[in-house]
């Protein structure tokens, strides 16, 4: 089994790569020392993402417009060294990434689009350049304005090639090994539970340990947020954590306009999604997760998928999914709907469905 490489290392690995081919094409076409300046200026800017990379990422996914600063400083540069032979192109394939695993297909088009209406603007209003050169060649002008939108629309599926084709091998549990067994009579006497211990008539069946792994991916994800202001900043840190505790590739999905959350429902939220990875990581052998936010316009849904084996014949009264089961009668108090079914391909998924306004009972 592999894990995929998470989204922030392909941001940060896609920027430093199309820096080092920036490098080179700065030495191939003899640039002044000006240019070398604005090289470092980005490589500047690229080590300091790098350091806070998940910050970053939080607040992209809070704020989606910031990522029109990113693209401003490349389209800055690209007009600055002349659009139709800039040796800063590269750099505007890093730029792409961000938005498009932020926001899919459409956020790579839209930032795109905005690179090279900022290009063609930045070089009219600076230098007084034509917006289209005439002695530009066909291939340059695609290069200039169709390409990044381009570029922009494929930069999803081109992500997620790169995270199967670096995928790294998940560490396999190693196996279990037996002592001898000398006296049969003395392990079934320490390993069968105390009756004395058992509460008033029970039926004496002895509750079973908890994983090490699992008790400390709980802990993990139970340990208080630094940032619990917001239901994406949430949610973002929960499956940053459970992929590094459980190293199984998960991603968020933001369909939708972000809007504010009723503050009495961020709680049930985070448990409910605790409670969804913990079962993923106990029962699903699953190898991704996806964990997708869906704003409408009265109502905000939650989805966690996985890519598992699926729920037993038994359905949802699995013994593995009592908590899931409890948090449903709490949902439905606060007007929301808490749904656990077999996903279409492969797979559990646990849909959670609140309310934006409080008066509104789904």
């Amino acid at each position: 089994m592999y894990t995929p490489l998470s989204n922030h290392t392909v941001v940060v690995a896609v920027r430093w790569l199309t820096l080092a081919v920036t490098a080179l094409l700065l030495i191939w076409q003899q640039r002044p020392v000006s240019a070398w300046l604005a090289m470092a200026v980005l490589s500047t800017l690229a080590l300091s993402m790098t350091i806070v990379m998940q910050t970053v990422a939080r607040w992209t996914v809070r704020y989606p417009a910031l990522i029109a600063i990113d693209v401003l400083i490349a389209a800055g540069v690209v007009s600055w060294s002349s659009p139709w032979g800039s040796p800063f192109y590269p750099y505007m394939i890093a730029v792409l990434v961000l938005p498009a695993l932020v926001s899919g297909w459409r956020g790579g088009v839209l930032a795109g689009m905005l690179f090279s209406s900022l290009v063609a603007t930045l070089q009219y209003m600076v230098s007084g350049m034509p917006i289209v050169d005439p002695q530009a060649s066909w291939d340059q002008l695609v290069v200039v304005y169709a390409m990044p939108t381009l570029l922009g629309a494929a930069m999803p599926s081109i992500v997620h090639g790169l995270q199967r084709a670096f995928a790294r091998p998940k560490p396999q549990p190693s196996p279990l090994v037996l002592p001898p067994l000398h006296n049969l009579s003395e392990l079934f006497r320490d390993s069968l539970p105390d009756r004395r211990r058992v509460s008033g008539g029970a039926s004496g069946q002895s509750a079973t340990s908890v994983a090490p792994r699992i008790e400390e991916l709980r802990i993990a994800l139970y340990t208080p947020l630094v940032d619990e202001d917001t239901l994406m900043a949430q949610l973002t840190l929960l499956a940053d954590r459970f992929e590094q505790h459980a190293l199984i590739a998960t991603r968020v999905v933001v369909l939708g306009r972000p809007q504010p959350v009723q503050s009495v429902h961020l709680p049930l939220v985070r448990r409910v999604v605790i409670e969804a990875l913990l079962n993923v990581e106990q029962h699903a052998q699953a190898q991704s997760v996806s964990l997708m936010v869906r704003f409408d316009q009265r109502s905000v849904t939650i989805m966690v998928q996985d890519d598992g084996q699926g729920l037993p014949a038994t359905g949802i009264q699995r013994a593995g999914l009592h908590s899931l089961r409890a948090l449903m009668y709490r949902c439905s108090e606060v007007g929301g709907r808490l749904e656990v079914f077999d996903n279409v391909s492969s797979g559990v998924a646990v849909r959670l469905i609140l309310p934006l306004v409080a008066q509104d009972v789904l």
